[in-house]
């Protein structure tokens, strides 16, 4: 019968990551009721971000705001089918788009 090896790999990856949540520094919640995308607050500390992946800040512009409002409000949250059988009209509209 083989041996199975301990994995020293996902220990330290769980050690590590554990030891962050420990001090605070991983696991965090916003407190804000609206984000802007420039300060948030945590622990009741309001602090610049850097953390974010919205490089152009788009998640903020008005402009896709109000069409991803328009197309929740068109289509719904979600298309619920395979892209494979039935694609979301949004979807062709988009691809076709990016040729």
């Amino acid at each position: 019968m083989a041996k199975i090896k301990h994995n020293n790999f996902i220990d330290t990856v769980d050690e590590v990551l554990s030891g962050a949540k420990k001090e605070g520094v991983l696991h965090l919640y916003a407190e804000h009721k609206i984000l802007t995308g420039r300060t948030i607050k945590i622990k009741g500390k309001e602090v610049f971000h850097f953390g974010t992946t919205g490089y152009l800040g788009l998640e903020q512009d008005i402009r896709l705001k109000e069409a991803a409002i328009a197309a929740i409000n068109n289509y719904g949250a979600q298309f619920p089918l395979s892209k494979s059988y039935i694609s979301d009209p949004l979807y062709s509209e988009l691809e076709q788009k990016m040729k």
